[in-house]
């Protein structure tokens, strides 16, 4: 009798949901336009941030005018609870210098809260396991925590 292949996983919101329990990561699940969205709370030593994640199926890659497939987005999004509108200009030029120099996008909201977003295209239901997004979920929180570090740091020098 031959044993059955594993089945690999796949990008689902299902499989990211999982693969954060099997990490004892506590998320509620909330929706926007009908898209559902992991919600996380997040502490580091320079303040607390939330952590959104959410995959989008419906995303197409237009060539030539031509759909050439169906893409998932994924979307791992890491903003600060400390605000920033004090030092606006400060902190933009900070940003900007991060954007041009290193991977992921950063930006400052209305309200001064700092956001550092990874976006990845993937085929839709492509085989996604727990280790490639334990790999990409670190790597994107070692950044967000370094500008956040480095955002704290700023502020009490020039205090």
């Amino acid at each position: 009798m031959s044993v059955p292949a594993p089945v690999p996983a796949r990008l689902t919101f299902e499989a990211i949901a999982s693969y954060l329990e099997k990490r004892d990561v506590s998320f509620s699940v909330i929706e926007k336009d009908n898209v559902p969205i992991l919600r996380m709370l997040w502490g580091f030593d320079m303040g607390d941030a939330i952590v959104l994640i959410s995959i989008h199926d419906d995303a197409f890659l237009i060539h030539g005018g031509d759909a050439i497939g169906v893409f998932s987005r994924l979307e791992i999004t890491w903003v600060t609870e400390n605000q920033y509108n004090d030092r606006r200009q400060e902190t933009l030029e900070l940003l900007n210098a991060r954007n041009r120099a290193r991977a992921f996008s950063r930006s400052l909201d209305e309200d001064g809260n700092v956001w550092l977003e990874y976006i990845g295209l993937y085929p839709t239901y492509s085989e996604f396991p727990k280790h490639v997004f334990d790999l990409l979920f670190d790597g994107v929180m070692q950044h967000f925590e370094d500008d956040y570090a480095t955002l704290e740091a700023f502020e009490t020098e020039t205090e």
